[in-house]
C-alpha cells in the first residue's frame, strides 16, 4: 500500500492505527466488516 501511495510504511501504520481507534476495532478484517455495514 505504501509503495502505491508513495508514502512510508510507518505513515500507513499510523493511519491504520487511527482508523482502528476511531472505528473501535482491532484488526483489518474487523474494520472492513464494520465499514461494509
Amino acid at each position: 500500500m505504501a509503495l502505491k501511495l508513495h508514502i512510508s510504511r510507518d505513515a500507513v501504520k499510523q493511519v491504520l492505527k487511527r482508523m482502528f481507534q476511531k472505528l473501535e476495532v482491532s484488526a483489518r478484517a474487523e474494520m472492513v466488516a464494520k465499514l461494509k455495514g
